[in-house]
């Protein structure tokens, strides 16, 4: 059960990553890379969302992704300690 959700974990921080990286471009409206960029929004859109608002402001830096990714990393750590 914890391999599993130390599993899904991995698979979330791929997918996180690749967000970020589809965010640094210009998408096409409609084209495939906008597609995915919007289901991942939908996926991560309100948790970095709750974060920034948790966060204080650095101006034009933006730490949520930073604190959602060490966030899971931390989780993945407790819950290898455990196996």
């Amino acid at each position: 059960m914890i391999v599993i959700a130390i599993q899904i974990l991995t698979v979330l921080e791929v997918l996180l990553f690749g967000y970020f990286i589809l965010s640094w471009f210009p998408l096409k409206h409609g084209g495939v890379a906008h597609q995915l960029w919007s289901v991942l929004d939908r996926i991560f859109g309100p948790i970095l969302a709750k974060l920034r608002s948790k966060l204080p402001r650095t101006g034009m830096i933006d730490l949520s992704g930073m604190v959602l990714i060490f966030g899971i990393i931390i989780l993945q750590s407790v819950l290898r300690a455990y196996l």
